[in-house]
């Protein structure tokens, strides 16, 4: 159906939803395991200024063994998933890879 578009008006800037909403997996800055991406805020200053910025994941471009596929897989995820992945295993990241 048809989108709405609303929009978010920034101090210059004005973006419409769809910009915040694309996923591009190959250069997009988003966790494969835990969906984590960038957030968008106000750095507030100690005199109360706010200037609008964006809050990136803590991501890392990693080559993971998949024991299930005998392979390397290279994928981008954040410190947060690596620490999951190491106390469970990459079960749960080949199911996303296949």
């Amino acid at each position: 159906g048809p989108e709405t578009i609303r929009f978010r008006i920034t101090k210059l800037f004005v973006y419409s939803d769809s910009f915040f909403n694309t996923i591009d997996r190959t250069m997009s800055k988003v966790c494969l395991l835990t969906g984590k991406r960038p957030k968008y805020g106000n750095t507030v200053s100690h005199a109360n200024n706010h200037v609008r910025t964006r809050f990136e994941p803590n991501l890392h471009t990693k080559r993971i063994w998949i024991e299930e596929e005998k392979r390397f897989v290279k994928v981008k995820l954040s410190a947060k998933a690596m620490k999951i992945i190491a106390k469970t295993g990459t079960a749960e990241l080949a199911k996303l890879v296949k």
